[in-house]
């Protein structure tokens, strides 16, 4: 509940939360705060599309610049991404996890992960999650 600034009483409160409230709040005397988590934009069908997109380019190079051995771990990891890409709310821990196993394990796909990165997709799922993950991502 916010009140108009003139409506603030000599050493009272105002604070205004706006969306899902999980971090830590710190109210105190004369203190003004406005708090806002969550994503500011949905996720949308573009999004996803753009993402799916990404990944036929992923299967396609994987099939032609990955050694046999690592195919079984490359299409898995393949499998998670487009897993993560079909839920309602995807975890920016497992594609945090997956992006980063491409980076490491496909050098020649650093294209590829600096698009994955900066997809509104992966920026959106960042975002509804508080940026928690942000720096981790290609980090």
């Amino acid at each position: 509940m916010s009140a108009p600034d003139d409506e603030i009483p000599q050493g009272g409160i105002n604070s205004t939360f706006s969306g899902e409230n999980r971090g830590q709040v710190a109210v105190g005397t004369n203190i003004r705060q406005e708090q806002t988590i969550g994503a500011t934009e949905p996720i949308t069908d573009d999004d996803r599309e753009e993402m799916r997109r990404l990944l036929e380019e992923l299967k396609a190079r994987i099939a032609t610049e990955v050694p046999e051995a690592d195919q079984a771990a490359a299409q898995l990891t393949v499998s998670t991404l487009e897993k993560e890409v079909g839920k309602e709310k995807p975890s920016p821990s497992t594609l945090q996890l997956a992006i980063n196993w491409v980076k490491e394990n496909i050098p020649t796909m650093a294209t590829w992960v600096g698009s994955a990165m900066v997809s509104p997709f992966v920026r959106k799922v960042v975002e509804a999650a508080g940026a928690v993950v942000a720096k981790g991502i290609g980090g």
